[in-house]
């Protein structure tokens, strides 16, 4: 299981999350990878959410529903996907990158099965839980 994007102003106990600040900024990427990116990231599987709405660290404004998706070997949560279309800057990691690359940018997430993502669910809650 790999991590991505998580900010631990919003998830506070994720493995390999970094704080905004350390996030935002001083990633330069050109607009049609960055298009190619968010659209993966938007196809990915839901594994869950709860009814609550993620605020912008910076606006503090509403920012998308609280969620968390896969593509059956990244995980990423909701926000991240927001955060990219309004911060292009953020930070991705470059073996994601690689990933996606690999995959011609096809997220084949979708197809995974409902046992899988039952498990992935239990995974992602104990990598997001005080330790």
């Amino acid at each position: 299981m790999k991590l991505t994007g998580f900010i631990l102003e919003h998830d506070e106990y994720a493995v390999d999350g970094f704080y905004f600040e350390e996030m935002s900024g001083g990633n330069i990427i050109d607009a049609e990878l960055l298009s190619k990116i968010i659209n993966y990231l938007e196809n990915g599987r839901f594994i869950y959410g709860w009814m609550n709405y993620e605020r912008d660290w910076l606006s503090k404004e509403s920012l998308c529903p609280n969620s968390y998706y896969t593509d059956g070997v990244w995980f990423w949560p909701g926000y991240y996907t927001e955060y990219l279309k309004k911060y292009p800057g953020m930070r991705i990691r470059k073996s994601f990158v690689d990933h996606m690359a690999a995959n011609d940018f096809i997220n084949n997430g979708k197809g995974l099965s409902k046992a899988i993502i039952n498990k992935f669910e239990q995974d992602l809650t104990d990598k997001l839980k005080p330790r």
